[in-house]
């Protein structure tokens, strides 16, 4: 890969992190997690949260295709959080569209008490809380619970 090549931590983040998007639009979802993971650790190395939001979504969208939908709506709920309390937006339409598709998507399949309460909770997420969650260490945020409560 041209980033590992050129030794650019950013730039190979940034590869993976599409490659692990472009998994997931093919249903390719262990691969799409697997990149998405990588990318995501190596942003928060680095300290880029806008680029570390977008893969966020990206393991949120997995989520929901693995069908984890409660699991899904947490992942957006702490990367809207996360971008509201930072500043920060969805980079582009594409982006905005591609959240929008897999929220909708996991939305539909809960229970309307079931989605206020994930998405509210989740929102008050902090980046390390946020990404230790994302790569699966649920105990490592203090509402390690809402998955299994909600479920």
């Amino acid at each position: 890969m041209l980033g590992r090549e050129l030794e650019d931590k950013a730039l190979t983040a940034y590869i993976l992190g599409h490659l692990g998007r472009a998994a997931l639009n093919q249903s390719e979802l262990n691969r799409a997690i697997a990149l998405s993971e990588e990318s995501l650790t190596v942003f928060q190395e680095l300290g880029d949260t806008n680029h570390l939001l977008e893969v966020l979504s990206f393991l949120a969208g997995a989520a929901q295709a693995t069908g984890k939908p409660v699991r899904a709506i947490c992942l957006f709920g702490a990367a809207q959080g996360l971008r509201e309390a930072t500043g920060l937006h969805a980079q582009d339409t594409d982006h905005r569209s591609f959240s929008e598709h897999f929220l909708t998507a996991a939305r539909s399949q809960i229970v309307e008490e079931m989605w206020e309460r994930a998405w509210q909770e989740e929102r008050t997420m902090t980046i390390e809380d946020a990404v230790a969650y994302a790569l699966g260490d649920q105990g490592a945020h203090p509402r390690s619970s809402t998955e299994e409560n909600l479920a």
